[in-house]
């Protein structure tokens, strides 16, 4: 009927009555399973940040615009990358790691992921993302 009974085990943040809820996905992960690093993963962006906050940092979460369809899976790693631009004589400078995210849920349409660690300031919206580590 659309109606959903929840049990609150901590709150992070003001709980009305009337919010929806959503199932947890409870990994499948096994015990000593860790991500493994590829080279060239897929590439996507980040689509939207928990509370839009000015500098995003571990713990923080985020959506991406890929999602299952495109072969992410909850688990995997992904590196969020900040463009440079060119330098002086127009050549495309690499993008620079900005830091580390864990997906931890996925939809056929994008995916939910938590920071795992920061190496600069300035996780945005609409940066780049690559997967830098997939779950066997």
């Amino acid at each position: 009927n659309g109606r959903a009974r929840a049990q609150l085990v901590k709150k992070f943040e003001d709980v009305f009555e009337g919010q929806p809820v959503t199932a947890l996905d409870t990994p499948r992960v096994q015990q000593g399973v860790r991500p493994v690093r590829v080279e060239f993963g897929l590439a996507t962006r980040v689509r939207w940040l928990n509370y839009n906050p000015v500098l995003p940092q571990t713990g923080s979460y985020l959506i991406l615009a890929a999602g299952a369809k495109d072969g992410l899976a909850p688990g995997d790693q992904v590196t969020l990358l900040r463009s440079r631009g060119a330098d002086s004589r127009g050549i495309e400078l690499p993008d620079e790691e900005v830091a580390v995210a864990q997906v931890t849920r996925v939809t056929p349409w994008g995916a939910a992921a938590v920071i795992l660690r920061t190496l600069q300031a300035g996780v945005a919206e609409g940066m780049k993302a690559r997967v830098t580590a997939k779950m066997p």
